[in-house]
């Protein structure tokens, strides 16, 4: 059976108090002097805890998660700065792969439309776009699938100024 905890502040006689009840019960009940509240568990019985400890209890737990919310910002700013560094390393080591695609390139003397294509599907494959399908022109009809071809494709007509119904007739075949 699920507890369930009422906390009410009550004023009586100008004096506060803090009035702690489990489940089954949910009446609150109110000590003669004020200054202490009663907790009552299905456990044990009722009992008294004077309002100064509940304040001291209050205050040591407040420093306690204080400590632990800074240690958990230093933490997590160390995690950060480090996913930071390995992201920029795992870039260098993107590009580094493609001037090595593009040295291979250049010593083939594969200057050509073919070279490029062979290039693009690299590059595709190097930044996850598609998986590696073995071959170029399976890379190519690959990303060619992909849900974002359509859009780059109308970025590159644009930004090339070439006519759209060639590059899609050359798409299609």
């Amino acid at each position: 059976m699920a507890s369930t905890m009422l906390c009410t502040l009550c004023s009586l006689g100008g004096h506060l108090a803090l009035v702690v009840r489990s489940t089954p019960s949910l009446i609150p009940l109110l000590s003669g002097n004020m200054r202490s509240f009663r907790t009552t568990t299905p456990y044990a019985e009722e009992t008294q805890i004077p309002f100064s400890r509940y304040e001291e209890l209050d205050n040591k737990w407040r420093k306690n998660m204080k400590y632990l919310d800074n240690k958990w910002r230093k933490a997590n700013q160390l995690l950060s700065e480090q996913l930071r560094q390995e992201s920029v390393n795992v870039q260098r080591i993107k590009n580094d792969a493609l001037k090595v695609m593009d040295e291979k390139l250049r010593l083939e003397h594969n200057f050509n439309v073919s070279g490029a294509l062979e290039r693009i599907a690299f590059q595709a494959c190097l930044e996850r776009k598609i998986i590696d399908q073995g071959g170029v022109q399976k890379n190519l009809d690959a990303l060619a699938a992909h849900q974002d071809f359509g859009k780059i494709l109308k970025n590159e007509v644009a930004n090339n100024m070439l006519v759209a119904n060639d590059v899609e007739r050359c798409v299609k075949c």
